[in-house]
């Protein structure tokens, strides 16, 4: 079996003799553990990360849940904005920004490899 088609006496509550197409996903439960790990790593309160606060650590923790959404899950802008309930352009923005930080700082792109080595 592939995860293109799945037959529905493997997933229950599908209609008898239909498919559901599925590629491989992670979403909200992905998201869940990388937001776990970078609190823990950064040192970040759940309230202080989904506040409106924009003190610097703060806002470099929701930057790299955001950049380690996009890179390992299929979740789109728009999945990740919701979780951390912010607009899908201000996810975008906090990829681009993150990524060129990662290009020009060794210790931030140490601290992403950390990371990721925690969830991975």
């Amino acid at each position: 079996m592939t995860y293109d088609t799945v037959s529905p006496y493997i997933m229950p509550g599908l209609i008898k003799g239909t498919a559901l197409n599925l590629k491989p996903s992670f979403g909200i439960s992905r998201m869940d553990d990388i937001l776990e790990v970078v609190l823990l790593k950064t040192k970040i309160d759940i309230e202080d990360f989904f506040s409106d606060k924009r003190n610097a650590p703060i806002v470099e923790a929701r930057q790299i849940f955001c950049f380690l959404c996009k890179k390992h899950t299929s979740c789109s802008l728009i999945d990740i904005a919701k979780r951390i309930n912010r607009h899908r352009t201000t996810v975008m923005h906090s990829i681009e920004n993150f990524q060129n930080l990662i290009d020009t700082e060794p210790d931030t792109k140490e601290l992403v490899r950390r990371i990721e080595i925690k969830i991975f």
